[in-house]
């Protein structure tokens, strides 16, 4: 998690990993920086994507969510 005091404010990122089946769009690099993932009320920014074992059966993606206090 990384912190930072912005007008006397604390925010935070963390990272997040979601495994989900292969899709073929998330291929694309410049798309896929566009996505977000909405999952239980929260909202993640796609930071990239990891097609592990290069099988195409599953899809690592590294996500962000902005944590504010």
């Amino acid at each position: 998690t990384n912190e930072r005091v912005q007008h006397e404010k604390l925010e935070a990122t963390a990272t997040h990993v979601f495994t989900i089946r292969y899709q073929a769009a998330l291929r694309n690099v410049e798309v896929v920086g566009t996505y977000r993932i909405s999952w239980d009320g929260r909202v993640f920014n796609i930071r990239g994507v990891k097609n592990p074992e290069t099988e195409n059966r599953f899809l690592e993606i590294i996500a962000e969510e902005n944590v504010d206090d």
